[in-house]
């Protein structure tokens, strides 16, 4: 069945991204991460504090990483939870969006999803570059759930949906503003088509 094979893919997925977490982590991979790594330090001592730096306004990766800091230390493994976490649910909601779809167009989605080289490189690394596109991806699944979907007969729960995918991605980080035009363009075809 179409549900027990995007299951048997998911998991294969996970494995990959587990295996090239075990086998090919580089470490961090720069100025960025190595500053959210400390700032989530600090939150899950308890000593977090905004400034004038931007980085700290970053309040999504900051305290997921710092959460995860607090449960299982501070180290490389506990630093991959969110950004693998949050891949996986993209996986799992290209899976859900790509329901009409034939079977083969609905697998080539999940792995290009998961295996493309950005995503790929990013899945283990504290960058809110993946959490960005995990609300990204949450914000159109509600979109698409209340259009094609089984949502149809509840709008408060997919505006709802929306808006918490959307102030997810701005916690994280404020390019979540570049997906303006396609939201603008979906309203405007809300309102032409009087939805």
């Amino acid at each position: 069945s179409p549900n027990r094979f995007g299951s048997v893919l998911f998991a294969a997925l996970a494995l990959a991204l587990l295996a090239h977490h075990a086998w090919g982590y580089v470490g961090h991979f720069g100025f960025d991460d190595i500053h959210y790594a400390r700032l989530s330090q600090q939150f899950a001592k308890g000593i977090f504090h905004t400034s004038e730096d931007h980085y700290t306004f970053r309040w999504g990766l900051i305290w997921l990483n710092g959460v995860a800091y607090k449960v299982f230390g501070m180290n490389d493994h506990s630093s991959a939870l969110t950004p693998m976490a949050a891949t996986l649910f993209t996986v799992w909601l290209v899976w859900q969006m790509s329901a009409r779809l034939p079977l083969g167009a609905r697998a080539f989605a999940m792995v290009f999803t998961a295996m493309s080289e950005w995503v790929f490189f990013y899945s283990d690394k504290i960058m809110p570059d993946i959490l960005v596109m995990c609300g990204v991806t949450a914000a159109l699944a509600s979109v698409y759930r209340y259009r094609f979907g089984n949502w149809q007969d509840r709008p408060i729960r997919a505006a709802l949906a929306l808006t918490a995918g959307l102030t997810f991605c701005f916690l994280c980080k404020e390019t979540v503003l570049l997906v303006l035009p396609l939201l603008g363009w979906l309203m405007v075809a809300d309102l032409w088509q009087r939805q």
